[in-house]
């Protein structure tokens, strides 16, 4: 079992709030809801989601509580809640096809605009302001793109997801290509997003069948390269996300043992295989064999530099920051570099001090097999910061006890927690968990 946090994935999140989560949205149908836009001169917002998308969740844990959106809100939309795969008939009616999207209509019904995927509070009231002076989304990602850097793969992630949302699918391949081809090439350190491109392209074969003609030419590229020696750091990124997509992450693991065996490949490329095949070699606990192609702390250095990069309230970069550092700092401590882990995990809280940072270096710490008094302490503070209420943190905090020999503790913990948790998801994690501490 291994715990990410959200470039991709979802995590449910569980942040303070002045505000209960059932306050911000109205209690009526659509056409109860148009009419009184319509009397209020207001917009029509309607968040649709799903119970087990972890995006939607950590949406309604931070963006949907945060102060500065219930206002915007308040005084310009008439918002609705709809769980989007259990009201089919108006996900049908919008054609949604992925969780959260978030759509605006005008008083009449006819759609201004919408939006996919996890927005933070800062990007919700950017685009919401775009959408109010009448820009749609692919306007606005067009602007942001000519004002900043032409060769960003986030701007142009952006670009592609609004051709998404308006059914603009052979220009929005085109810009997730683009980033396969050149922007990750250009931006090595966002290569962690890489993934979201893949995704991206994926969700839209039905629209346009020969995506999976260009994925396998990519596929095909890298494979030649390698063999001839030719390929580049970019080359082997895209391999190994589209082995992993294509369900053959064995391919590109078997790839990785052989040319590191090879003393002629060069250190970028097995690098960037190593990174390819993160998740397999820290499953086998191969640490040595990533520490020994990956200079570790000038990795870590390029992702602080590249968080640092982010505009500021940048959720995606500050996840990513904790996410690919967490899983460097389990690296250390496999490989009893513990000092070097200890200066990483105080270099990222200090900068990303959250609940869900003490938790993945926690999690990582106990993944590591070789969890510490430390990884106790930074599970216990994250369970502090969350009220004892987030069943991903309990979970972590009573693997981590018992892995200590805490464990009474640890059965108490989740035991304690599960009289209170509601979310069947949660419950099903937690169940799974105190069996395991039980033994």
């Amino acid at each position: 079992m291994r715990k990410t946090l959200p470039v991709l994935i979802g995590l449910t999140l569980c942040l303070p709030s002045a505000r209960a989560a059932d306050e911000w949205y109205a209690k009526l149908s659509l056409d109860e809801a148009l009419k009184k836009a319509k009397a209020d001169n207001k917009l029509v917002f309607i968040d649709f989601f799903a119970s087990w998308c972890g995006p939607c969740k950590m949406m309604d844990a931070t963006t949907f509580k945060d102060p500065k959106i219930l206002e915007w809100l308040g005084k310009h939309a008439v918002a609705l809640k709809v769980e989007g795969d259990k009201d089919t008939a108006l996900s049908t009616r919008f054609a949604i096809d992925s969780f959260p999207t978030l759509v605006f209509l005008k008083p009449d019904g006819t759609e201004i605009d919408r939006l996919l995927g996890y927005m933070t509070a800062e990007q919700l009231l950017t685009e919401g302001a775009g959408i109010l002076t009448g820009k749609t989304a692919i306007e606005r990602a067009k602007e942001d793109l000519a004002k900043g850097d032409p060769n960003d793969p986030v701007l142009h992630l952006k670009l592609a997801s609004a051709y998404a949302s308006k059914g603009k699918a052979d220009e929005a391949v085109k810009e997730y290509l683009w980033c396969l081809d050149t922007g990750f090439d250009k931006h090595p350190e966002m290569s962690a997003l890489r993934g979201e491109a893949v995704m991206g392209l994926l969700s839209l074969i039905q629209s346009n069948p020969k995506i999976i003609e260009e994925i396998e030419k990519r596929r095909g590229q890298a494979r030649e390269k390698l063999s001839e020696g030719k390929a580049t750091p970019n080359d082997v990124g895209n391999l190994a996300i589209l082995n992993e997509a294509g369900g053959q992450p064995e391919e590109t693991l078997k790839l990785y043992d052989k040319l590191r065996a090879d003393e002629k490949t060069p250190p970028a490329v097995r690098k960037a295989l190593a990174q390819g095949v993160m998740g397999q070699l820290l499953d086998a606990k191969r640490y040595a064999d990533v520490a020994a192609d990956i200079d570790i702390a000038a990795a870590v250095d390029e992702q602080f530099a590249a968080a640092a990069k982010a505009p500021s309230g940048d959720e995606q970069a500050r996840y990513m920051l904790v996410g690919v550092v967490a899983t460097y700092y389990q690296v250390l401590i496999g490989v009893k570099r513990d000092e070097d882990a200890a200066k990483v995990a105080k270099r990222l809280v200090q900068t990303i001090d959250m609940p869900e940072t003490y938790n993945a270096l926690a999690w990582n710490g106990f993944a590591s097999g070789r969890p510490a008094q430390a990884n106790l302490d930074q599970a216990r503070k994250a369970n502090e910061l969350t009220g004892g209420k987030n069943a991903s943190i309990i979970d972590t905090l009573a693997r981590v006890l018992h892995a200590l020999g805490k464990k009474e503790e640890a059965v108490k913990t989740v035991e304690e927690a599960l009289k209170t948790v509601a979310e069947p998801s949660d419950r099903e994690a937690l169940q799974a968990c105190l069996t395991d501490v039980k033994k």
